[in-house]
């Protein structure tokens, strides 16, 4: 009796076993099988629209859930044309593919268009493996983030490939131009105040 429920356990102990990593496989089962080709962020004032175009590792066909961190409460997702609105829960949009009748084919690829409002600064967790990024910044505004950026003809742009789990932050300050004239303006001021100071205590020795 005793050996029977050592052998019992035991095999409690492999299903567990066993049944662990396909939990997990499930768990993540869109991360493992897909990765970002390419990955276009168009920023212009409070909207962003980028364009995906996922890679499906898989020696099968892909009909899961894609994940899309979104810096708003809700994105419009596109696809082929159709638009599909999703809010997020924790900046992650769910997207499954089966509920809509997609799916992306073994070794294929699928492109699609998100858009949504942000407020404040833009941020970004890179939730899978990406092969390349671009972000182009429109607008007046002078901007910074933790990413390689370059000014040209009224537009910053980055191009970079990130990590995945990388997290990517780009704010908006007043013009360069505005910033730069306070700063002279500040030096002015304190130059000024210095003079007079010297004056004040040249008289008072006299």
């Amino acid at each position: 009796m005793l050996i029977v429920k050592k052998q019992l356990i035991a095999l409690l102990l492999l299903t567990a076993m066993l049944s662990s990593p396909a939990i997990a496989w499930e768990k993540d089962r869109d991360v493992r099988a897909l990765e970002e080709k390419y990955h276009y962020i168009r920023i212009e004032g409070g909207n962003a629209i980028e364009n995906i175009k996922f890679y499906n590792m898989l020696n099968s066909d892909y009909d899961g859930d894609i994940r899309l961190w979104i810096c708003s409460t809700q994105c419009t997702i596109e696809i082929n044309g159709l638009k599909y609105v999703k809010k997020t829960n924790n900046n992650i949009a769910v997207f499954n593919l089966s509920d809509y009748g997609y799916k992306i084919g073994a070794k294929d690829e699928m492109s699609i268009n998100i858009s949504y409002k942000f407020s404040g600064k833009f941020k970004k967790e890179i939730i899978y493996p990406v092969d390349e990024m671009k972000i182009e910044v429109f607008g007046d505004e002078f901007v910074r983030g933790n990413v390689p950026l370059k000014y040209s003809d009224g537009v910053y742009s980055s191009d970079f490939k990130p990590l995945k789990g990388d997290y990517i932050w780009i704010e908006f300050e007043e013009h360069k131009e505005q910033n730069m004239d306070n700063l002279i303006f500040g030096f002015t001021a304190i130059f000024a105040g210095l003079v007079i100071l010297m004056f004040v205590i040249i008289k008072r020795k006299q």
